[in-house]
């Protein structure tokens, strides 16, 4: 049996990997890196440039801008409802980037009626 944690290679019927001790039938949470917190922060500045770009008038900014804020905070807001963090972290990350995607909506929609 393969160790989900590290990817040793442990006897059939073991219940623990020999290699890191981690109990083979279960699976391995995605751990919250800083990189995703650093992707969160960019996709909430994302979101509120592409806001402020459309409503400028600057729509052609506004879509792009707008289209990479989403995705990056639909990316960020699986990362943080995956990871293994809890209690006010997990919910100022979770508010933030619902904001950056929010805003990032705005940013591409109005920003495709201004072109």
């Amino acid at each position: 049996m393969r160790c989900p944690n590290c990817g040793h290679e442990n006897p059939e019927g073991t219940l623990f990997c020999e290699e890191c001790d981690w109990r083979i039938d279960q699976a391995v949470r995605m751990k919250l890196g800083v990189n995703s917190v650093y992707l969160a922060y960019i996709s909430l500045a994302l979101g509120a440039v592409a806001a402020i770009a459309s409503f400028a008038g600057f729509g052609i900014a506004g879509v792009p801008l707008g289209a990479v804020g989403m995705f990056l905070g639909g990316y960020c807001l699986t990362a943080v409802r995956m990871s293994g963090i809890k209690g006010r972290v997990k919910t100022t990350l979770m508010v933030m980037v619902a904001v950056a995607i929010i805003l990032s909506i705005l940013g591409f929609i109005y920003g495709l009626t201004v072109l």
